[in-house]
């Protein structure tokens, strides 16, 4: 048999023995021109199911599920999308991506597979590419099992908060969503994103009911929360709406905002024992949301700016950030020059979020040496963060937390 022969006879062995598994084969070979293949899709309860069937006659080459690289992946992903659409499937339906993996005469049906191989792809070989822009290395990587995340030494170093900024590694969600996706209103099953949840709870010692989650519309307003708010977002309806900031002098509740490429603002009062989160897109930023927050700390919890320390997280660089000439005009003359340089396309600019965030934090009295500015771009790395840009918006989201530890 030649190559085209001898993957229909698996391919039609691992839709016999799914059939038998109780799946509802729905179409075979699905192909979109050159753009790639769907060996399967299938219905499996309340998912639709799209199936990549892999085939080894030994181990020499290794496992046959470890053969659906990322590149692969990305490729099922798409024509999946593709199918979805030719076939009026709407933003709500269940999917998910599974590897038949078939050595030698073993059959292994692997659901939810490509969060499993994703997660030992980047544990093995994912390497950050680092930016020009921001502060070399005031970010690094820290490890959980499967599960990477992102945290700030200088926010560790003050010895009262435990924080992380997540990644697209050791979660359970799947196809655009993959891995650990932890957004509710993206379409992607709710108890794949609330195990999400609890997975992060374990690397910060806590549980979803001590989560409180905001609520962006791309604000400058702020809550307070307090212990009534636990859950809110996550293990329950918020009871709040347009909320982009958080602050907490509460110890023990867990603060969580959402990013796909805005910037994540991280403050730490660790003399007052009080911390906060912002989410600034471009308009946040505009409207000054850091200077906002370092003033509702000021009122609230007695914070003085220069004790201040901060963060400004992953999110779009300079060199990936181009806008038209609408926004340019909202920077112009209110910001360093070097924020708003000329773009790469006539007519567009390049806008630096990191180095305008920056700017306020100073002039609102925060000390340079109390901020630490990334130089990880969340679309430079679009295997390893979600980025709205890189993904057209076919993603779901990162979060940032932060956390203030018991008294001791």
């Amino acid at each position: 048999m030649n190559n085209r022969q001898t993957g229909n006879a698996y391919e039609q062995m691992a839709a016999e023995y799914l059939q038998k598994k109780g799946m509802i084969i729905l179409d075979r070979n699905f192909r979109r021109g050159r753009n790639g293949e769907i060996d399967i899709v299938g219905r499996d309860g309340k998912y639709l199911v799209f199936v990549e069937v892999k085939y080894r006659s030994g181990t020499a080459k290794g496992n046959a599920a470890e053969a659906v690289t990322i590149s692969k992946q990305r490729k099922i992903c798409s024509v999946a999308d593709y199918y979805r659409c030719l076939h009026n499937y709407n933003d709500n339906t269940w999917v998910r991506y599974d590897v038949v993996a078939i050595q030698g005469e073993k059959i292994q049906w692997i659901p939810n597979a490509f969060h499993i191989i994703i997660a030992q792809e980047v544990r093995d070989m994912y390497q950050l590419i680092r930016s020009k822009h921001g502060d070399k290395n005031s970010i690094q990587q820290r490890q959980a099992g499967e599960l990477e995340y992102l945290v700030f030494p200088k926010l560790e170093e003050t010895g009262v908060v435990k924080h992380l900024f997540t990644t697209r590694t050791g979660g359970v969600s799947s196809g655009i969503y993959a891995t650990m996706n932890l957004s509710f209103s993206r379409g992607d099953d709710p108890l794949n994103v609330m195990e999400n949840y609890r997975r992060i709870g374990e690397v910060l010692e806590t549980d979803p009911e001590h989560m409180v989650a905001s609520r962006q519309t791309h604000t400058t307003n702020i809550h307070a929360v307090t212990e009534k708010d636990c859950g809110n977002g996550i293990g329950r309806a918020s009871s709040y709406e347009d909320i982009d900031g958080l602050v907490t002098d509460v110890p023990g509740i867990a603060l969580v905002t959402y990013y796909a490429d805005c910037v994540p603002l991280y403050f730490v009062d660790p003399v007052h024992r009080a911390i906060g989160l912002a989410h600034s897109g471009w308009r946040g930023t505009v409207a000054g949301m850091a200077a906002c927050m370092v003033l509702y700390m000021q009122e609230h919890f007695h914070s003085r700016p220069e004790e201040l320390v901060t963060a400004i997280g992953p999110s779009i660089c300079a060199d990936c950030y181009e806008i038209g000439e609408d926004v340019a005009e909202q920077f112009r003359g209110h910001f360093p020059e070097k924020v708003l340089q000329k773009g790469k396309t006539p007519g567009k600019y390049q806008l630096d979020l990191w180095q305008a965030n920056r700017s306020i934090l100073l002039n609102a009295g925060v000390l340079p040496e109390h901020i630490a500015v990334t130089d990880v771009c969340t679309c430079h790395n679009p295997e390893y963060l979600f980025s709205h840009r890189a993904s057209h918006g076919q993603r779901g989201n990162l979060a940032a937390f932060l956390m203030l530890k018991n008294n001791s």
